[in-house]
């Protein structure tokens, strides 16, 4: 008898099943619950009354709210895309077996690996102006940037909090779309290099919609 028509599969999906609705269903719904309510921390640990919509309508008429949101879509946007960019070019660049490509493969976990407040820590330190390695060295690149506050302009702040992101990120989603490239049959780009397709329409035609898929896993991750 196959698993797949066994009721043993949801005995063994039990667990797991669980564990996604205590970390998931429970505290989606209890946040719910109290945007319902009204709950000041300064006064009380726990909500004191039921409000239904004030909140909601609160929140919708503040300038703030709105311009919160559009800060947070401006940083997904921006992180999802960079990352995105950010592992094809890894993918793409590493595909062709060599040994400096192993070892670079090996260490494209580290940017991950480091805990996101040690992220911002380290880059904020780096930004400080006139001491920071990175406020130093943009300086000595571009000097018509040498006086720039980073983390003071709201422009400029917004971009240095979404590097650490993209900075981890786009190494992670290089290392699923290279395991996706190499999924895919040489026979193919073989088959495109006979028929004339140079690099750009290759990735166009072949590379990019075959990647689709695992760009998508990838997005989502991000």
């Amino acid at each position: 008898m196959q698993l797949r028509n066994s009721p043993i599969k949801w005995a063994l999906l039990l667990p797991g099943i669980v564990v996604m609705i205590l970390i998931t269903v429970v505290p989606i719904s209890q946040a719910v619950i109290y945007s319902f309510q009204e709950w000041n921390l300064t006064r009380s640990l726990t909500p004191t009354r039921f409000v239904g919509f004030d909140n909601y309508i609160a929140a919708l008429s503040d300038p703030n709210f709105w311009n919160a949101t559009w800060i947070t879509f401006l940083y997904t946007a921006g992180t999802v895309v960079a990352s995105l960019v950010i592992g094809l070019w890894i993918a793409i660049a590493l595909k062709t077996p060599s040994f400096w490509g192993g070892v670079l493969k090996a260490t494209l976990i580290f940017p991950f690996a480091v805990p996101l407040a040690l992220r911002g820590y380290s880059y904020r330190f780096m930004l400080i102006e006139g001491d920071g390695i990175l406020d130093v060295t943009i300086g000595a690149i571009f000097p018509f940037l040498a006086n720039v506050a980073w983390l003071n302009e709201p422009g400029w702040a917004l971009f240095w909090i979404a590097v650490p992101t993209f900075w981890a990120w786009g190494p992670l989603s290089g290392l699923m779309l290279l395991g996706a490239l190499n999924n895919i049959s040489p026979e193919i780009f073989e088959a495109a290099d006979l028929d004339g397709a140079g690099p750009i329409r290759t990735f166009f035609s072949i590379t990019a919609p075959l990647l689709r898929g695992s760009s998508w896993i990838a997005t989502r991750r991000t």
